[in-house]
């Protein structure tokens, strides 16, 4: 049985591996565009080249490598590179949709220890945050200031990577991350541990907020599960960007959106 060779192109044009987009340069009428038609078409694999003259680009169908398309062109005597702005602008798009996943984002909890008041904690927390791009960083300063809550100047700030940072206000000194930074300083976080487990399992990923070495709040951010953010974050999920700083909520997170856990 005989394949259609139209069915065969419309199934290798969906594939977008398959397609791939050049610019040419130095083509200056139709014979030219007729030649680098013929140039590409005679390359092992290809499906199809089609050229829009006006743009100076051309669209070609099939399983070949880029490098020789362009070498075909330049053997028929044109210049040619490959067009990345589809690719760019998908970039943005996909840069885009996770800025709109940040700005979602909002404080849903303050887990305060014996004699700490809410709002001194969020304007230290603040305070110490303010420098960092961290999206549960920003979604904290973000936070404090719609409650009419302005954080102060710290000194000494510094990022520990992968933990979380610390800082100095007047006399406090302020440390801000996850549990493992909390150990590694000592800093006992057992009378919260259940609860910020329980804060993971909502996809709340909790905080530890510490003043002068003593435990001060879990602060917890929340990030709603829209459909919309669901087929964003699978999209992030699957290109390897969203990753969480903590387990249970990136488990939380799998769950809701159908993904495996994220590593």
């Amino acid at each position: 049985m005989k394949n259609d060779p139209q069915k065969t192109n419309n199934e290798g044009n969906k594939n977008t591996k398959e397609e791939h987009h050049l610019i040419i340069d130095g083509a200056s009428c139709a014979s030219c565009v007729t030649k680098i038609e013929k140039a590409l078409r005679a390359v092992k694999g290809v499906k199809s080249a089609d050229m829009n003259f006006a743009q100076r680009s051309v669209i070609v169908t099939g399983n070949i490598k880029e490098a020789s398309l362009i070498t075909a062109v330049e053997i028929a005597g044109y210049n040619a590179k490959v067009d990345t702005s589809e690719t760019e602008e998908q970039a943005l798009d996909e840069k885009e949709k996770a800025e709109s996943l940040k700005v979602r984002q909002k404080v849903s909890d303050v887990l305060l220890a014996k004699g700490q008041k809410r709002d001194h904690v969020l304007m230290l927390a603040a305070s110490i945050e303010a420098g960092s791009e961290h999206p549960l960083a920003m979604a904290i300063v973000e936070s404090a200031t719609e409650q009419g809550i302005e954080g102060r100047k710290v000194s000494a700030f510094a990022s520990i990577a992968g933990k979380g940072v610390e800082a100095t206000l007047d006399d406090s000194q302020l440390l801000f991350g996850n549990e493992k930074l909390m150990k590694d300083r000592c800093i006992n976080i057992e009378a919260f541990l259940d609860k910020a487990q329980s804060l993971a399992q909502e996809v709340k990923p909790p905080m530890y907020f510490a003043i002068n070495n003593e435990l001060a709040a879990v602060i917890a951010v929340a990030d709603p599960i829209t459909p919309d953010s669901i087929e964003a974050i699978k999209r992030l999920q699957s290109n390897g960007i969203l990753t969480g700083d903590n387990r249970l909520t990136a488990k939380a997170i799998a769950s809701k959106v159908g993904h495996g856990v994220c590593r």
